[in-house]
């Protein structure tokens, strides 16, 4: 996507471009956006930035992880954080 259309959706949405080089400066952009947009290039920066399961995953998979995600909501099941990690790292390995 060219910055100037990114520009433009990003103004209109009220997201941050996906692309790094957009000038956040320029009229129309949020306080916001502009804050999140650094965090996120110093995330990069850092290399501690994960990509949205549904940017890397074929849709049908990320279907499935929606819908399993759903099924654990509804039935409000609880697990500590270290067993969340452990079953994401197991999922994205047998995505693999």
């Amino acid at each position: 996507m060219q910055p100037s259309t990114q520009e433009m959706y990003s103004k209109i949405t009220g997201s941050i471009p996906a692309r790094t080089d957009v000038n956040l400066a320029a009229e129309g952009f949020t306080d916001g956006q502009r804050n999140s947009a650094q965090n996120l290039r110093d995330a990069i920066a850092k290399d501690r930035v994960v990509l949205s399961l549904g940017t890397i995953w074929p849709a049908e998979r990320h279907d499935r992880g929606h819908d399993r995600r759903a099924d654990r909501i509804r039935a409000q099941q609880r697990i500590p954080a270290v067993e969340g990690q452990k079953r994401l790292v197991a999922a994205v390995a047998g995505a693999q």
